[in-house]
């Protein structure tokens, strides 16, 4: 998976995907949680936002029906998959057990 902020293809970090639509006002709070999130998690795991809507091969290749849909990608193994909206400290232990 490339970074997208350096153009670095060796990757350092664990990437999230977080699979949203487009004006994902009905989502809530999940941006600004994920922003704090990316900051917390700084060298540990990258957050990249996914538009449903304009990345439609992606997401049905994580079969993202239900959104949000976050997909914790490991460097080794299986990605995990968490389904619907949830709250920081809830956010912070599925990254913490997948750490």
């Amino acid at each position: 998976m490339r970074n997208q902020r350096s153009g670095n293809t060796k990757a350092t970090s664990l990437p999230s995907l977080t699979f949203m639509p487009t004006g994902a006002d009905h989502v809530g709070r999940q941006p600004p949680i994920m922003k704090e999130l990316a900051k917390e998690y700084a060298g540990k795991i990258i957050i990249y936002k996914v538009n449903v809507d304009r990345q439609k091969e992606l997401a049905a290749l994580f079969n993202a029906t239900s959104i949000p849909l976050f997909v914790f990608i490991p460097m080794k193994g299986d990605p995990q998959l968490f389904r619907g909206a949830a709250d920081k400290a809830t956010y912070k232990k599925a990254i913490d057990e997948f750490l």
